[in-house]
């Protein structure tokens, strides 16, 4: 039987080899025999030029169709899936945008906690500025709470936490607040807002909210009590509370704040669900029943990863969207 790989005619069916590269001229030949019509061409040609003293026999010829019929039906499947990818990232996609401005219920005892700032102003730092000084007074004018920060000229946003100098959280009520301009120790004229008012002993209200992070978690059984703790990345528990003891589903919500009542740091946090014996003590952890905790947050948005993947995001979490459990009302369901 004649080799076709030999034949002089093959020259103008091979893929033209324009980059030298070995990863490259293997993937042009692969691409080549992978195409049912350039199989089809080379079967002509080996029976326009076989050799007349030893034919293509038939059982040749039929593999030769086989061949053929398998590459076919693998373009075609190959087509299939990648429709079907196609759709099942775009339906995905559109999944995760309906979940915005819902409440997700996502399975995590860990979360990222950020207090919200209580006040927020842009202002216009002058040309001549490379710093700018916030003062925040009381309806006396007494200095509350204070700050300097070097910045380059332009629009600028100042954030306040609602915290006073020593890191207590004022109360509700009107208070007034003055940004200044400086051009090293040299003070300059307050620095504008948006409307071109200058921002001294501008009125403010600080409003009482409170920033909180609601759990739920699933008694198995009903124990003699229970004990919620918020646990820092250290380990420490800067919050207690007692729980509920019954079976079921019990809800939980955090304002944020320590023991001793002072807003706790920007950092991750961990829910610890412990329960109780008939003395009041801790089950040890071996002991303990399995207890399913979950966060809840409203989505703000998501996020398409470069291979292709959806993380949903709340104000504590991104997430993969697969974790969200359920999308829940705000009452406990």
């Amino acid at each position: 039987m004649t080799d076709i790989q030999a034949l002089p005619y093959m020259d103008d069916l091979r893929p033209k080899q324009a980059v030298a590269k070995k990863d490259m001229k293997a993937e042009k030949q692969r691409s080549f025999y992978e195409d049912p019509d350039n199989m089809l061409k080379l079967f002509m040609a080996q029976m326009k030029n076989q050799d007349p003293l030893n034919p293509v026999e038939e059982k040749d010829s039929f593999m030769m169709f086989a061949q053929m019929g398998q590459v076919q039906q693998m373009r075609e499947m190959n087509s299939h899936l990648l429709k079907l990818l196609e759709t099942s990232t775009m339906n995905k996609n559109t999944e995760a945008l309906n979940l915005i401005n819902h409440t997700a219920e996502i399975e995590t005892d860990r979360f990222h906690f950020r207090q919200s700032p209580k006040l927020s102003q842009q202002f216009q730092l002058p040309e001549t500025a490379n710093a700018y000084a916030v003062q925040v007074k009381d309806a006396d004018g007494h200095v509350l709470f204070d700050h300097y920060a070097q910045a380059t000229p332009g629009l600028q946003t100042f954030e306040w936490s609602g915290l006073d100098k020593q890191g207590r959280a004022l109360e509700a009520g009107a208070y007034s607040l003055t940004i200044s301009a400086y051009n090293g120790t040299r003070i300059l004229n307050p620095v504008t807002d948006a409307s071109g008012a200058a921002i001294q002993d501008k009125a403010i209200e600080l409003k009482n909210t409170t920033d909180k992070t609601t759990f739920v978690y699933a008694l198995p059984q009903d124990t003699q009590g229970t004990s919620l703790q918020i646990v820092d990345k250290s380990g420490k528990t800067i919050y207690t509370e007692s729980g509920n003891m019954s079976k079921g589903k019990h809800a939980f919500s955090w304002d944020g704040r320590m023991q001793n009542g002072a807003p706790a740091p920007e950092g991750v946090y961990q829910l610890k669900v412990i329960p109780k014996d008939h003395k009041g003590q801790p089950i040890p952890e071996e002991s303990r029943p399995k207890i399913t905790i979950s966060l809840r947050g409203e989505v703000t948005g998501i996020e398409r990863t470069p291979h292709g993947n959806v993380n949903v995001m709340t104000k504590q979490l991104k997430i993969p969207m697969e974790q969200v459990k359920a999308i829940v009302k705000n009452e406990l369901a």
